[in-house]
């Protein structure tokens, strides 16, 4: 791809969102604020699971079609409280996995994998999955299986193992120790082809970071250099059938721009949007478009449960396809 034609594709993915800013859906949801919460979306509906308000860990569920008008599904799923957990739709199912809690004087880790086709019943897949007990993983489905990579083990190992399923059960370690470094915090989503992960941390310090490496199953990994992004951990990330999105996280301090991919080239959307900067949020696909809500701000008290959501121009909704 030429200079001139590089330029022309980074000028029309700026002009796609320069008409566009970010619109409050609602300034104080339903549900409490919270970090590290998960989300996907499944038919249509945004489903938000568990997370961390600052005095305890969560186990309820809500789900919207909007992202201003919320329904508790559930207040007391049948998984355990959690935050730093992952939540994938496949197979018209919700599947939740990993995470922890930390009741008093003590942390406890998960290796549980539950689904649910409505996010109101849940059902364990498996109490005990071969991977060790984690958090703060990353997961994503590609060719009809789902993929658990990385994360922090409850002796505070930080991990590079990646391994699949196709029914949450039976577990398939591809790949002992990958080729990026161990790290937490970071994403993984689907882009086209490819899982592609991103960012995080490689200690509890301040080694963020911005590599970007894909595989096309699991195995092999290529690296496709540094994202466009200051290193970063703890951001939201949502895929549409062409585009990821980056949003927020954290390194030596909290961030509140957005980024998009396209599998070659990192394009800053905004610099500054009209959320506070955050880490720990959700970013999910809305009809209305890209949706983010919760996080934690610049102090360890300051929980978000606001929700917003930015409408990318026509000339770019075709691309943008809720991923299921």
């Amino acid at each position: 791809m030429g200079a001139m034609r590089k330029l022309l594709l980074a000028s029309l993915a700026l002009s796609a969102v320069s008409s566009v800013e970010w619109q409050p859906l609602a300034p104080s949801a339903p549900w409490s604020a919270r970090d590290r919460a998960a989300a996907a979306t499944l038919k249509g509906s945004a489903v938000l699971t568990g997370g961390y308000d600052y005095y305890k860990h969560l186990n309820d569920v809500w789900s919207t079609e909007d992202g201003k008008t919320w329904t508790q599904l559930v207040d007391h799923a049948e998984w355990k409280k959690r935050s730093g957990h992952s939540l994938v739709a496949f197979q018209e199912h919700l599947w939740l996995l990993a995470g922890e809690d930390s009741p008093i004087g003590k942390s406890v880790y998960f290796n549980d994998v539950w689904a649910s086709p409505d996010g109101r019943r849940w059902k364990q897949l498996t109490a005990e999955a071969p991977w060790c007990k984690r958090t703060s993983a990353a997961a994503a489905v590609l060719n009809a299986q789902v993929f658990v990579m990385g994360g922090v083990s409850e002796s505070n190992v930080f991990l590079n193992d990646v391994w699949s399923s196709e029914d949450g059960k039976t577990w398939t370690e591809l790949v002992k120790a990958a080729p990026w470094s161990a790290r937490w915090g970071f994403g993984a989503a689907q882009l086209k082809e490819q899982l592609v992960i991103m960012g995080g941390s490689t200690d509890f310090g301040s080694g963020v970071t911005n590599d970007v490496w894909s595989t096309m199953d699991g195995r092999s990994w290529h690296r496709l250099g540094d994202g466009g992004f200051l290193a970063r951990m703890d951001f939201g990330l949502a895929a549409s059938k062409a585009e990821i999105y980056l949003a927020g996280g954290a390194s030596y301090e909290k961030f509140n721009d957005l980024w998009s991919f396209n599998g070659s080239q990192w394009t800053q959307v905004l610099s500054d949007s009209a959320w506070a900067p955050r880490s720990g949020l959700c970013a999910v696909l809305l009809p209305s478009g890209l949706g983010i809500f919760g996080g934690n701000g610049k102090y360890v008290q300051d929980m978000y449960n606001d929700v917003w959501s930015l409408r990318l121009n026509s000339s770019m909704d075709t691309e943008f396809q809720l991923v299921v």
